[in-house]
C-alpha cells in the first residue's frame, strides 16, 4: 500500500539498490507510528470532521462556516463526540461514516 501511496504522490522517489526503501517499508523509518501512535489516530479523527464539514460547505458554505465557527468556541467543554453531535457531524465510529466522507472526497478529486 504505502509502495502504491509513493507512485502516486511521489513518482520522483527512486530508490535504486536500497532494499528497504525499494520494497515498500520506508513508512518504518516513521519513529511516531512506534513512539506516538495515536498521532495518525487523532488526525484521522479530525479529519473525518473536517471532510464532514468540508461536505456542509459545498451545499452551503456560510452555515458550514458558522458550525465551524461554533464548534471551535466549544472546543473544551464537551468530549470530541459530544463536540461533533453538536455540530450536526457523525462520529468517526458511527458505522458508515468513513465511507461516506471517502466517497465524497473521492467523487470530488475523480
Amino acid at each position: 500500500m504505502w509502495q502504491e501511496i509513493e507512485r502516486t504522490y511521489l513518482p520522483w522517489y527512486h530508490y535504486g539498490e536500497l532494499s528497504a526503501q525499494s520494497s515498500g517499508r520506508l513508512w518504518q523509518m516513521k519513529q511516531h507510528i512506534y513512539n506516538l501512535p495515536f498521532y495518525y489516530i487523532d488526525y484521522t479523527l479530525a479529519l473525518t470532521g473536517a471532510l464532514q464539514l468540508w461536505r456542509k460547505s459545498q451545499a452551503n458554505h456560510e452555515l458550514a462556516l458558522s458550525d465551524y465557527v461554533q464548534l471551535c468556541g466549544r472546543g473544551g467543554t464537551l468530549p470530541f463526540s459530544g463536540l461533533l453531535e453538536s455540530a450536526g457531524l457523525l462520529s468517526p465510529f458511527s458505522e458508515g461514516c468513513f465511507k461516506s466522507v471517502i466517497a465524497d472526497a473521492r467523487s470530488y478529486l475523480l
